[in-house]
């Protein structure tokens, strides 16, 4: 189950079962992911279960994409106002969905600009995105799944990856340093605090 605090036209999870009291926000599964996204069907999409499963999330995460697609300004005004009350150290995007658009990715820029001491912590398959402004607080990890579009060599020499482990057909590009993911972020946060490739086990 998820609860969420409303400020505004904008919903941020106060946390979930796998995140723990981690702050978060998200946007529809799938709508807003790059097309085609091999990841995209319930039995691969952790997100799009939640989805499927309580009417409060659809709520949130969709009011979110209206609020950040026809009201974007007041919309960054509302996260802004709420990490500035808060000051959280750790944030999570995208619990669902991913940047839509170069000017969603460039409101997030802004934000964490003007929150150096919050870790923003996202993952993200929107290799077609100018990724080049992206702070030093905004941890973006390159969402690797077999079949899926590499990123750009610029992307490479600077972002760290997450792979999907699928024990059955394993990915012969994960590298042998990727950090394993427990499965739980409650008592890890070895995403926000080791910059390294991840490798995540298939739901």
């Amino acid at each position: 189950m998820t609860d969420f605090c409303t400020v505004g036209r904008i919903h941020i999870s106060t946390g979930n079962s796998k995140l723990g009291e981690l702050p978060n926000f998200s946007l529809p599964p799938v709508r807003t992911c790059p097309p085609g996204v091999p990841c995209g069907v319930p039995k691969q999409c952790y997100a799009l279960n939640a989805w499927k499963m309580y009417a409060n999330v659809r709520t949130c995460w969709t009011e979110n994409f209206d609020a950040v697609t026809y009201a974007p300004q007041e919309a960054e005004q509302s996260l802004r106002a709420w990490l500035w009350e808060k000051q959280p150290e750790y944030f999570r995007l995208h619990v669902g969905g991913d940047f839509f658009d170069q000017g969603y990715f460039d409101m997030w820029v802004r934000i964490c600009q003007a929150f150096p001491k919050t870790r923003f912590l996202v993952f993200t398959k929107a290799f077609e995105l100018d990724m080049a402004r992206a702070p030093e607080n905004m941890w973006i990890y390159l969402s690797m799944w077999p079949g899926w579009r590499e990123p750009s060599d610029e992307q490479l020499e600077r972002f760290a990856r997450a792979w999907m482990l699928d024990e059955k057909n394993p990915d012969p590009r994960i590298p042998e340093f990727a950090v394993a993911c427990p499965g739980s972020c409650t008592n890890c946060k070895e995403c926000w605090s080791t910059y390294v490739d991840k490798v995540f086990h298939k739901h």
